[in-house]
């Protein structure tokens, strides 16, 4: 009898714990049910970028910019050179080979804070004018705060930035290209590094660096000046992280897409016309290129463009008037035909994420290879025929000096052919060094060197005060460029 109480007892209380679970279930399928649910539009909103998707992606583009913070070595510092601070001037330029001339007067620019206070005391040189001997002719005043002002003037609503906590156009916003106007004037270029998008605009400075228009776009690397004072310019707009091509869909994450824009700018800082390159690309037989960029979220990276002249005729495909344009991310270049905006050609070769393409002469045209020609090798000069397809390498070659074999920029660079296509330059930015050589023979005929002196500066405190007061420090070196009779 106890036997089946005891049974009976248990059963019970089997029963009443089933009873309680089962009158719980509702609830518990209640919860799955959000969970899938949230899960479910978790997936959605990532895919199809709904909300609450772009705040949770602004926050993480926040965060990862302020691990940026501020520092000397963003505004171009590269080290100490062994020699001493004050000498700094006088290693800036040296001829070599007996040449005894630069091929023209030569801008200096992509400076910026701390460099060449010699010449300009306080905050340091936006660009420096060299005569053709080599010579110091004018120094631009980098002036931050006016140039801040103007900015924040300027509302500049169309072109949102996520900045990072701290963020300030003095400390953070660097000059990259510099180009003269006739009058003296100069049209300065502005990225930042430690904000969304990376492009801050363009603006035009008198001679004494006085800011007298800003632009604030998505102007971006380098451009150049026309004639009638029109600015011809890399720019983008924010696009669609998933760009649809022929072959595959490129998904860009939580970003969005740099969709690659020419654009022209008048003399009174007013927009002309606006190419859209991306879309070219993208409607044009080359299409599937894209699927081989390095970057989804900046398939392009449109960094240099530069219109073709009056002795560019000819059986190539290319034409007076066309408009070449350095496409990094794709290690290409593209002819663009300058009135209606259509992608001509896409030429491909050995060189890699390559810059400025400029127009020799007949189908050649020199550019800049940042990581052509081996996979240790240095950057280079290299010519491309667009005839016969053939390569050459210009600079560095076996006549080179030693010492300049080894030039290396696998970011930024730079070359500007002077006006008489017998000299170019070419600028090694992660190497503080430019070369001018002689064409087509890749003699080298003078060096620059980026070298500063940067005593007592309280940015070069702490770990590098033991050097900032006895040797000078190096700078990246951004470009060098001709001083050309009508301006840029």
């Amino acid at each position: 009898m106890a036997r089946a109480c005891a049974i009976q007892a248990g059963t019970r209380r089997r029963f009443r714990h089933v009873a309680g679970v089962w009158s719980r279930l509702p609830a518990l399928l209640f919860a799955v049910a959000i969970a899938l649910g949230a899960l479910g539009y978790g997936w959605l909103a990532a895919e199809r970028r709904w909300p609450p998707h772009g705040l949770f992606a602004d926050g993480v583009k926040a965060l990862r910019a302020a691990g940026d913070a501020p520092s000397v070595f963003r505004m171009g510092f590269l080290g100490f050179a062994d020699i001493a601070a004050a000498d700094a001037p006088a290693h800036r330029v040296r001829f070599l080979g007996g040449a005894t001339t630069l091929g023209g007067p030569v801008l200096w620019s992509g400076l910026g804070s701390y460099w060449f206070r010699d010449l300009c005391p306080g905050a340091g040189c936006v660009a420096v004018a060299y005569d053709a001997a080599g010579a110091v002719a004018r120094a631009y005043p980098w002036r931050p705060r006016e140039v801040a002002r103007a900015w924040l003037a300027d509302s500049g609503d169309d072109y949102p930035h996520e900045f990072r906590p701290g963020y300030a156009f003095t400390t953070d916003a660097h000059p990259t290209r510099v180009l003269p106007y006739p009058n003296g004037d100069v049209s300065v270029v502005f990225q930042h590094y430690t904000a969304y998008p990376y492009p801050l605009g363009v603006a035009r400075l008198d001679r004494r660096g006085m800011p007298r228009w800003v632009r604030r776009d998505y102007s971006h690397h380098m451009g150049h000046l026309e004639p009638l004072g029109n600015l011809m310019i890399p720019a983008l707009r924010l696009g669609d992280a998933r760009m649809p091509v022929r072959l595959r869909r490129l998904r860009c994450g939580d970003e969005s897409a740099y969709w690659s824009l020419i654009n022209v700018i008048d003399a009174d800082g007013r927009l002309v016309r606006s190419m859209a390159l991306t879309q070219a690309l993208l409607n044009s037989p080359f299409a599937g290129a894209v699927n081989h960029t390095t970057n989804p979220c900046d398939p392009l990276h449109l960094n240099y463009v530069y219109r073709l002249g009056a002795d560019a005729g000819g059986a190539w495909g290319i034409a007076p008037g066309d408009i070449v344009a350095s496409l990094r991310n794709l290690s290409a270049f593209a002819i663009v035909d300058g009135a209606t905006g259509r992608l001509k050609r896409l030429v491909r070769g050995s060189f890699h994420l390559q810059h400025s393409v400029t127009h020799y002469r007949e189908a050649k045209f020199l550019l800049f290879d940042n990581e052509g020609g081996g996979a240790q090798g240095p950057a280079r000069v290299l010519m491309v025929d667009l005839a016969d397809g053939r390569e050459t390498t210009v600079f560095p070659t076996s006549a080179t000096p030693a010492r300049l074999r080894g030039l290396r920029s696998s970011v930024a660079g730079h070359i500007d052919i002077s006006p008489d296509g017998r000299r170019a330059l070419a600028s090694f930015t992660r190497s503080a060094v430019a070369v001018e050589i002689a064409l087509p023979s890749g003699e080298a005929t003078a060096v620059f060197a980026s070298l500063h002196d940067v005593t007592g500066l309280a940015a070069f405190s702490g770990p590098l005060a033991a050097q900032r007061d006895t040797h000078a420090a190096k700078s990246r070196l951004y470009n060098l460029s001709y001083i050309r009779a009508g301006g840029g």
